[in-house]
């Protein structure tokens, strides 16, 4: 029969599985793009690297952002030991002006729980000269 001591034994590897983080570091999780102007002609690019620091190859299996103003791309080759990989995001400011906070999930091939990168700043409302708002038909 079995005990109840190796039944929860048992449960414990079960859920630290899905807790399990492949053994890369990345040089820095947070990056903030400081003041931006709304019409900048040249989008913020972010790089995140990381290093795998474990004894097996990790890969990429994909990458999620939490905005449609996110453009995230990453290399397709497994990471060696020892080597470095990179996760480019590409922010686009247009139509969002104010303080920002966005996310980027990083999802490694065998792993349950991403490694979330987050990109801050504000975005300066763009100048639009010449922008006058209809007057009030009503007013007197």
């Amino acid at each position: 029969m079995v005990s109840r001591r190796h039944i929860l034994f048992c449960l414990f590897l079960l859920v630290m599985c899905g807790f399990v983080h492949a053994q890369v570091r990345f040089a820095r999780t947070t990056l903030d793009l400081g003041t931006i102007p709304e019409d900048t002609v040249r989008l913020p690019r972010c790089e995140f690297s990381f290093v795998n620091e474990g004894d097996t190859v990790v890969a990429l299996s994909r990458v999620s952002t939490s905005c449609g103003c996110l453009r995230a791309s990453y290399g397709k080759r497994p990471v060696q030991p020892g080597q470095t990989g990179y996760v480019i995001v590409t922010f686009d400011p247009a139509g969002r002006p104010g303080k920002f906070l966005r996310k980027v999930s990083v999802y490694f091939a065998g792993q349950v729980r991403p490694y979330v990168l987050q990109i801050k700043g504000t975005v300066a409302p763009a100048r639009r000269s010449g922008q006058q708002f209809p007057s009030c038909p009503f007013r007197r």
